[in-house]
């Protein structure tokens, strides 16, 4: 693939992985990052087993302006955004002045529905339907990767396979050709409803966090994963359960299990989910410490309720998942537009 420019969103790990992954391939990056003060020139380390080394990023800014002075007035018509669902709604706003059809974004995003949020959101800011971007939802990160935020990161290893899904084939079809050669673990579906279905990252964490919340709620660093044990990765197995039975009422083909997410992201092995998480070396460094943390205030909101919104819609029993959510609404209140009406829910 020749060189090619590409504007990378979001400074953590993820980000950092996309920047050192696309760099080493000898692509121009740019990186939009929250945490940068000041618009420069830097150099990302990375100190992992994929891409080793020190690799550039053309521009380090917070702003969009910036990158868009020394792109001739646009931005890259490559994106990729790393972010949180609760970050889409600033990111949109941002990019809405920029948008052109003719842009690929590919969106690195664990919340249920990211895209269709993100489609709306543009809308919503004044961009028209018909002139949106392609915008792919991806089922699990590409990386799997630790960083501190900055300019450090290691990239472990890559996921197997990531299922990936725009708003239509055509556009899926546009979106993989201009990512497939750079990115060779995706795998392009029919629909996002499928990519969507098959997202695993609330079902895993909810469950652990509510196994643990004495420890959590002290707000001291622990790792989730710890000593887990049977009856801990049973709860992650009874509300996957009911995920996939959402999906079998749905008709989405293919529905992966948790066991299946395992095997298929990062090649683990064994006939039950403990064994596959077991085998996962990378949650060993896993901690959890903070009140805010993801694991509640992304997965519950961005992903549980949604998935239930759709259960609901499609008059889907869900007893398990229920249980989840009438738990979470004691510390985690719904995003007030992040429902199935706004996520279009109904007509999936």
């Amino acid at each position: 693939m020749s060189p090619q420019s590409f504007l990378v969103i979001g400074g953590g790990h993820i980000g950092l992985a996309s920047v050192v992954y696309l760099s080493s391939q000898g692509h121009t990056v740019y990186l939009i990052s929250r945490r940068a003060s000041t618009t420069h020139s830097q150099t990302i380390q990375s100190s992992g087993p994929i891409a080793q080394g020190s690799f550039p990023v053309a521009l380090y800014s917070n702003r969009f302006v910036d990158i868009a002075a020394v792109h001739r007035g646009r931005l890259p018509s490559n994106i990729i955004l790393c972010c949180r669902g609760q970050d889409l709604q600033p990111y949109a706003e941002q990019l809405s002045s920029y948008c052109q059809p003719g842009m690929n974004i590919l969106l690195l995003c664990a919340a249920r529905f990211a895209g269709r949020a993100f489609s709306q959101l543009l809308q919503q800011t004044g961009v028209p339907k018909h002139r949106l971007p392609a915008i792919a939802d991806v089922h699990n990160m590409p990386f799997i990767s630790r960083g501190n935020g900055q300019d450090q990161v290691a990239i472990k290893a890559l996921t197997n396979k990531c299922f990936v899904a725009a708003q239509s084939p055509e556009l899926t079809e546009r979106l993989v050709s201009q990512y497939q050669p750079l990115f060779k673990h995706l795998y392009p579906l029919p629909d996002a409803l499928a990519v969507n279905l098959n997202k695993c990252n609330d079902i895993i964490h909810v469950p652990l966090i509510w196994a643990s919340f004495a420890q959590w709620e002290t707000g001291e660093d622990y790792n989730p994963y710890y000593n887990l044990g049977p009856q801990t990765v049973q709860l992650i197995e009874m509300l996957d359960r009911d995920r996939v039975t959402i999906g079998q009422n749905l008709g989405v083909s293919p529905l992966i299990d948790i066991c299946q997410h395992y095997q298929l992201a990062y090649g683990t092995k064994g006939p039950s989910l403990f064994e596959h998480v077991q085998q996962l070396h990378a949650y060993s460094c896993t901690n959890v410490g903070n009140p805010q943390h993801r694991y509640l205030t992304e997965d519950l909101p961005f992903g549980l309720f949604p998935l239930q919104a759709l259960a609901k819609t499609a008059l889907i029993e869900t007893p398990v998942l229920d249980s989840y959510i009438t738990l979470g609404r004691s510390i985690v209140e719904p995003k007030p537009y992040w429902t199935a009406d706004f996520l279009g829910l109904k007509d999936l």
